[in-house]
């Protein structure tokens, strides 16, 4: 999956958020910038269905490879 495509859901703020929603997207945006620069080569695997596990991954300048897990849901 493309890593603008995982993150935009999070990212893009609506008209109906308040300032804990407008936060929460301000943050996750600045996840998004920090893995854009600090990594190349960014995949987003999905591992799952409902309770689905999310490896994002990519290598550094030294072409070592880092990332971050995490879970989301999805009724």
């Amino acid at each position: 999956m493309d890593l603008d495509r995982f993150f935009e859901p999070v990212v893009t703020e609506q008209d109906w958020f308040g300032d804990e929603e407008k936060e929460t997207a301000a943050r996750y945006r600045s996840l998004l910038s920090a893995l854009k620069q600090n990594l190349s080569e960014i995949r987003v695997y999905r591992i799952g269905a409902v309770e689905i596990d999310v490896y994002i991954v990519g290598l550094t300048e030294a072409k070592k490879v880092v990332g971050i897990a995490t879970q989301i849901v999805e009724t």
